[in-house]
């Protein structure tokens, strides 16, 4: 989760003790090593190290490896966050439920290797063109707040019966309210109208199994949208296919895990 395209997650970073970190030397980061997730759904994700990470460790989930001389790291890693290579390491991963690189397959990636000063200016120029790309991104991030404003208020006009008061009044319905709602309104519970079934809790058994299917975590359920980018595999058995599986119209609550992702609907 700390390991993304062209730049480096601080959020969730897990720590050793002394002793802990001791036993991993082998795991060891120096600043400019290029990372990448060699497992799970976020598998060929790659980003170079950065200096301030140096002497962290990774897990087995991660692989560490660490250009030589004549390699510039942010041409490396440019290339393996390439189309072709994403397209060659997801045909690298054999059976459904194995999502995996071994070591094997990481040193027989074929990289074509331009001289180094070329590779430092074609870096150069990715650098200066993904600059632009982050300015962008972070004018693009304040839309959503903007537009969550406006949806909240067009949510509030629309559940307080105010978007439809002038359809109402053309009907000759009055267009008091008795207790914030609309004289021609029911209030229900959710259990009156609706079945609310929770999901089902992650343990180890079931990271693999004979069915293997895709599960969502509070983490795909955004207000309005469904974020499929990073979506894990459990095995569910039959009778909790039938239990938990969603159905067309199915409304999806984030209803526990951290403030931020609390109650999006």
């Amino acid at each position: 989760m700390n390991v993304v395209f062209f730049g480096f997650k601080r959020q969730g970073i897990a720590y050793l003790s002394p002793a802990q970190a001791s036993a991993l030397q082998g795991a060891e980061v120096y600043a400019n090593d290029v990372l990448l997730n060699i497992t799970g759904a976020s598998i060929g994700r790659a980003t170079i190290a950065p200096p301030d990470i140096a002497g962290a460790r990774v897990n087995q989930h991660v692989c560490i490896i660490r250009p030589g001389p004549e390699v510039d790291p942010r041409y490396l890693n440019g290339y393996l966050s390439s189309p072709l290579m994403q397209k060659l390491i997801t045909e690298e991963n054999y059976g459904v439920t194995r999502q995996a690189l071994t070591k094997q397959q990481i040193l027989d990636f074929e990289i074509p290797l331009a001289p180094l000063p070329e590779q430092k200016r074609i870096a150069d120029k990715l650098d200066t063109l993904l600059a632009r790309v982050d300015a962008c991104r972070e004018h693009l991030d304040r839309v959503p707040a903007i537009l969550k404003r406006f949806r909240q208020s067009v949510l509030a006009a629309a559940t307080s019966g105010e978007l439809t008061r002038e359809w109402r009044s053309e009907l000759a319905l009055a267009p008091t309210k008795i207790g914030g709602v609309p004289p021609n309104w029911s209030v229900r519970k959710i259990s009156q109208v609706g079945r609310v079934q929770l999901g089902r809790q992650r343990s180890p058994k079931f990271h693999s199994g004979p069915s293997m299917r895709p599960y969502l975590r509070v983490q795909n359920v955004f207000e309005d949208r469904i974020d499929l980018s990073d979506v894990m595999h459990m095995d569910f058995p039959p009778a909790d296919v039938e239990r938990y599986e969603l159905k067309p119209g199915d409304i999806l609550l984030n209803e526990g895990q951290s403030p931020q992702f609390l109650g999006r609907p």
